[in-house]
């Protein structure tokens, strides 16, 4: 009995010696497992959020492709031209557009909810008084867009006006190619938003997504592929315009204006873009 206790006393001193070294070598201690559980269901959910949030950055991914897809084959001179061969030339021009914006309006909004129903984290939130200067810019590229509309003409950008001339049972025309400058074969309107940059819808509308004063995984995500979608649509828009207007959009397009980004120089003394 006695040589028993010996041993048993030898064992738990063991035991004992045994969670020293693993405490001094791993910094793990039996006695505080459920400090480590709690800490380990902590990472579980942190890697979880993430694992959310990733899948919603492919989802978001997704449907802004399939969105910005559909958009470009819509603006497609073929589908324009398939429509003309479905339903005529006149219904084409006093229906086509107008149907398209519709079309824009009501699917974007639905990618917005869509985007705003995900998983997200904050990246960063622009603080005062620097996020009234953010606000301030976007609310003026709001204004090129609408400068950049009215060069081109606010009824037929809109649709409106072909709609409208179909009902008076008057002739309709073409609605402008994509949301170059108005003009035809001869000469281009290249005035206001126009003389500086060759797509300032596209540019401001895009500045007008980046310069988010906060900004979410998600919303981050969105911006890269609005930018990248924005350089290709605009490249995209570029040969349909020359293909419309020929030589004059050609000469446009050697005349020096800036394809995407204004240059500086009409900040000492070139004047706005209104």
């Amino acid at each position: 009995m006695k040589a028993q206790g010996q041993i048993g006393s030898l064992a738990t001193g063991a035991h004992v010696e045994l969670q020293t070294v693993c405490r001094e070598l791993s910094g793990f201690d039996p006695e505080h497992r459920p400090g480590l559980d709690a800490a380990a269901r902590n990472v579980q959910s942190v890697w979880r959020v993430q694992g959310r949030v990733l899948r919603s950055i492919i989802r978001v991914s997704v449907a802004f492709a399939g969105w910005a897809l559909v958009h470009s084959v819509l603006a497609s001179c073929k589908s324009k031209d398939l429509v003309a061969g479905v339903v005529g030339t006149k219904p084409r021009d006093a229906l086509y557009r107008v149907t398209y914006n519709a079309v824009s309006v009501v699917s974007l909004l639905w990618l917005w909810r869509y985007i705003h129903q995900m998983e997200d984290r904050p990246l960063y939130r622009i603080p005062r008084p620097w996020r009234y200067l953010t606000q301030g810019a976007r609310v003026y590229l709001l204004g090129v867009v609408v400068a950049a509309a009215k060069q081109v003409g606010l009824g037929p950008f809109s649709g409106i006006s072909e709609l409208a001339a179909l009902g008076r049972g008057e002739g309709t025309e073409r609605e402008p190619e994509a949301q170059g400058p108005a003009g035809n074969s001869a000469t281009l309107q290249t005035g206001g938003p126009f003389r500086y940059v060759r797509h300032p819808t596209n540019a401001a509308a895009t500045a007008i997504v980046l310069l988010a004063p906060e900004m979410t995984v998600v919303r981050a995500v969105v911006a890269v592929i609005t930018l990248l979608y924005t350089v290709v649509g605009s490249l995209h828009e570029e040969s349909r315009l020359e293909e419309a207007y020929g030589e004059p959009y050609r000469e446009y397009q050697r005349s020096g204006v800036p394809f995407l980004i204004p240059r500086l120089d009409w900040l000492s003394g070139g004047g706005c873009a209104f």
